[in-house]
């Protein structure tokens, strides 16, 4: 039914599609989300942006491998999201604490973004300290960085927050939220 309804609204009409942070690798899947966007007019365009190889090749489409951000851009990143409005710079100290921990997110751009944010919350040398020696930098890793990232940061929410979280992950991915039917 929905590739139905997506066939008659894009039946002869341009379009742009943005798919954010695609895992699926399975190609019978994306055939079957492809096949209603074959109905555009000529020049349309489907942009998948993934960081998964094997997500590339199932797609059978043209790859533009973007480049990493140089260490230097990647800094400013972090310390942008890490300084609280006003600060100028970091001290000697968070600054070579704030290096160590940099260098664990591995240029990646969500990961300095989320665990700059982290620290902006943390002012005391000792709760850097514990970011930088937490033991969830040593979890397996399954070939995704960010996900130690993610879980460092879900482990420093305010508990109000954590109930946020974990009330919101009981939801479906993608489940529209009526602000009027949410109860906390």
């Amino acid at each position: 039914m929905v590739h139905k309804k997506l066939k008659e609204k894009l039946s002869g009409r341009k379009f742009r599609l943005v798919l954010d942070d695609v895992w699926n690798e399975r190609r019978e899947e994306w055939e079957a989300v492809r096949t209603p966007f074959s109905y555009g007019a000529w020049g349309s365009r489907i942009l998948v942006i993934t960081r998964g190889e094997k997500v590339v090749s199932s797609m059978r489409s043209k790859v533009h491998l973007l480049k990493q951000l140089r260490e230097d851009e990647c800094w400013k990143v972090f310390v942008n999201h890490a300084l609280k409005d006003g600060d100028i710079e970091l001290n000697d100290e968070l600054k070579e604490i704030g290096r160590r921990i940099f260098e664990k997110c591995k240029g990646l751009p969500l990961a300095l973004k989320t665990i700059g944010c982290l620290l902006r919350t943390k002012s005391s040398i000792l709760d850097w300290k514990s970011i930088l020696e937490s033991e969830i930098w040593e979890l397996p890793k399954e070939d995704n960085e960010i996900i130690t990232v993610l879980v460092l940061s879900y482990r420093y929410l305010p508990s109000h927050l954590k109930r946020c979280f974990a009330y919101c992950a009981l939801f479906p991915q993608d489940y529209e939220f009526a602000h009027n039917k949410l109860y906390i």
